[in-house]
């Protein structure tokens, strides 16, 4: 429903005012423009076609399953394989409706340029996955790790030097310059609202919804069963340990990776164990809430 109500305001106000209109209306709005960009172009479609908004949202949706399945495909070269991933991919894909498997495509092919030394491609797929969801952004440490093969905190230095960092900055540097001249600064407002989420967990079932959980139970005259996957939005305090500890564990890691060997395998399994941290130690990590209201 959170979806649809987004599309609605999109494809009534336009693609660039639909957008700020959308963040300034949530407080906690926190999708990129990329995102609402993919809804406004499933709701032209149905209409074109006279589908109903929910069934060109899920067709959108399946249709950037099957394009990283296709992807998988071609890298794999296993139809086993392909169909182990788009089988993983049904249930919250096109069976719940989140929105997740739309970062895929661009975010294995950036990976895939970044295996073969296409470094600004790379960069480039990065920056649309990002702008789809914020989350990618993670990843980026471990990217940089790879790309400029950085040993230590000194060794930074050494790639500010190169011609590689310099043409990625200019990439970035015109990335951000098109969308504050298309959106002016709501993304701005959008990546801030997703780095000060004031949820402990939005139903993403890990240590902090355990611990969400614990304080509804503990300190909730009203608690019951039934509404045990409520996001909780407790006192900021509880928060803090969270973010701590994930920042001494990312940081670990981070660290890890700069001693390992430069190789595309170690920056994938960092990557890896780096995005799992986040997801199971960080505060604010979200499933999207049910209904426009929330």
């Amino acid at each position: 429903m959170t979806f649809l109500y987004w599309t609605e305001i999109v494809y009534q106000n336009g693609l660039f005012a639909g957008y700020s209109k959308i963040v300034s209306l949530h407080a906690n709005y926190f999708y990129p423009p990329l995102g609402i960009a993919i809804l406004y172009f499933a709701r032209a479609l149905g209409n074109a076609v006279e589908l109903t908004p929910l069934m060109s949202f899920k067709i959108i949706i399946l249709i950037f399953q099957l394009f990283s399945t296709g992807v998988i495909l071609l890298r794999s070269r296993s139809y086993w394989f392909a169909a182990a991933f788009n089988a993983s991919l049904l249930l919250c894909g096109v069976g719940l409706g989140y929105m997740d498997v739309c970062v895929a495509p661009s975010l294995i092919l950036a990976f895939w340029a970044f295996q073969s030394r296409r470094d600004v491609l790379g960069t480039a797929m990065f920056l649309i996955a990002c702008l789809i969801k914020w989350q990618p952004l993670i990843l980026a440490p471990f990217i940089g790790i790879y790309l400029f093969k950085i040993s230590n905190p000194r060794s930074c230095l050494s790639a500010v030097r190169r011609h590689l960092f310099w043409g990625l900055i200019v990439l970035v540097a015109v990335t951000i310059a098109l969308l504050t001249g298309l959106f002016g600064l709501a993304p701005a407002r959008a990546l801030r609202n997703a780095m000060s989420d004031p949820f402990l967990s939005g139903n993403a079932l890990n240590l902090p919804w355990l611990a969400g959980f614990f304080h509804k139970l503990l300190f909730s005259s009203s608690f019951s069963i039934q509404d045990e996957l409520s996001p909780s939005q407790p006192d900021s305090t509880y928060q803090l340990p969270f973010k701590i500890i994930f920042w001494i564990i990312f940081t670990m890691i981070v660290m890890r990776a700069m001693r390992a060997e430069k190789r595309f395998e170690n920056c994938l399994l960092f990557a890896i164990v780096g995005f799992l941290t986040y997801a199971i130690w960080n505060s604010g990590v979200q499933i999207i809430c049910s209904s426009p209201s929330s």
